[in-house]
């Protein structure tokens, strides 16, 4: 029995067999015909495709790939966390169902950034604030004038109860004429000359007012963060006094009067406001006002461009009215206001 011959071998010993016949089973070369020109498109050296033609096969990660390589279609099952970055990919593909299947840290990453670029925060550098009813309470400021022109009454007449006569017509709304009123209930003359002098009487007396608690803490607050400055109106010997008896300018600089200009320059003219940013040397968004009266507070303020809020305390002389005034945000105390602009400010208890 005659054993096979030997398949044919090359000087290097390797089998010459896919060289001139087709073995049994041999892909790609189909019927007689074709065999020819299925052996030219093959090398005359290996009997399968050379490396070369092999589809090359990389890593996701390589370097060289993700700057050449798009990213892939987002899929149901699976999303790589290796994909090409191109752009930003969604959290999410529609089907809450998928996001539990697939890797999670980097595309949610990526979300959250995406809102951070979107969110632009202003910080503001210059907190004013309004004097009467927002740091003090103005009542308190009435009752110790009241009891300040009834001491020259009793002192000039030697007539008692004026500051309760003057209490009773203010606690019912009476304002204007709450002088002349309370002169005649006590049968006293209320000539022009004599409501002057104790008006004049009412303006220049030393004051016996505090801040509200919620004040130091709200100032304090700011910190190196911001500067804190008052723009108020009123009369400037009343309005210079409840400044000194209140220590305010510790706390606030600039201190801006607006009668000092005269009274065509209380708000809501803008002066002095355009005045905080020339000494600050900010304005726009950087700057808040916090003020009580929404007929004048906020007029000037807002046409620059500043923050504003309405501190509507429950004693305040005008909490009663109604509408926001054009300030952005109503706050029942300072803190509240303070603490709408960004900063952390402690209970008050």
């Amino acid at each position: 029995m005659r054993r096979p011959a030997a398949p044919a071998r090359d000087p290097g010993g390797r089998d010459q067999q896919g060289l001139h016949g087709a073995r049994r089973g041999d892909r790609g070369l189909g019927p007689p015909r074709l065999r020819p020109a299925a052996r030219r498109g093959r090398s005359d050296h290996a009997p399968v495709l050379s490396p070369a033609r092999r589809r090359a096969r990389l890593h996701r990660d390589q370097s060289a790939l993700r700057r050449r390589v798009p990213a892939r279609a987002a899929r149901r099952r699976r999303l790589s966390p290796l994909a090409a970055r191109v752009g930003a990919r969604p959290a999410l593909d529609g089907e809450p169902g998928c996001l539990g299947c697939r890797r999670r840290d980097a595309p949610l990453r990526r979300r959250d950034l995406r809102l951070t670029r979107r969110a632009v925060v202003t910080a503001v550098q210059v907190v004013v604030v309004d004097l009467d009813d927002t740091l003090f309470p103005e009542r308190d400021y009435v009752r110790s004038g009241f009891a300040a022109v009834d001491e020259e009454v009793r002192r000039a007449f030697g007539v008692t109860g004026f500051g309760t006569a003057a209490w009773t017509l203010f606690e019912a709304g009476v304002r204007g004429r709450i002088f002349d009123e309370a002169l005649g209930s006590l049968g006293l003359p209320a000539d022009a000359a004599t409501v002057k002098s104790l008006i004049e009487c009412y303006r220049a007396h030393r004051p016996s007012i505090d801040l509200y608690p919620d004040v130091a803490v709200s100032i304090r607050a700011l910190g190196g963060r911001a500067r804190a400055a008052i723009v108020s109106d009123g009369p400037l010997a009343a309005q210079e006094r409840k400044v000194d008896a209140l220590g305010l300018p510790t706390w606030f600089d600039p201190i801006l009067l607006t009668d000092r200009w005269g009274r065509e320059y209380w708000k809501p003219h803008e002066r002095a406001f355009r005045e905080i940013e020339t000494v600050t040397g900010t304005g726009g968004a950087h700057c808040a006002y916090l003020g009580d009266n929404p007929r004048k507070d906020f007029t000037a303020p807002r046409r620059l461009g500043w923050r504003t809020a309405r501190v509507r305390r429950a004693e305040g002389e005008h909490a009663s009215v109604a509408g926001s005034g054009g300030a952005e945000v109503e706050c029942p105390s300072l803190a509240d206001a303070v603490r709408w602009l960004g900063f952390e400010v402690e209970e008050v208890w």
